[in-house]
């Protein structure tokens, strides 16, 4: 499973510092196909491309659990 840490160097953060909360739980894997949170599959060790291994669907959301929830919920 990934670390927030792992996901600072994915080029969207570019410089910035991102506040990491404790309270916004885990890393966690969401599969917009499935719309589960699944153990996705890194595709390339050294890219950010993962697949579902419920579905094999490769639309993959990287976050926290809350905020995972928080974005998910509401589009349904």
């Amino acid at each position: 499973m990934a670390s927030y840490n792992d996901l600072v160097n994915i080029p969207t953060f570019e410089k910035r510092k991102e506040e990491f909360s404790q309270e916004r739980g885990e890393v966690t894997f969401y599969c917009r196909d499935c719309q589960k949170n699944v153990e996705a599959v890194r595709l390339h060790p050294e890219k950010y491309i993962y697949e579902c291994p419920l579905c094999k669907g490769k639309r993959i959301s990287i976050g926290t659990e809350g905020s995972v929830k928080e974005v998910y919920s509401r589009r349904r």
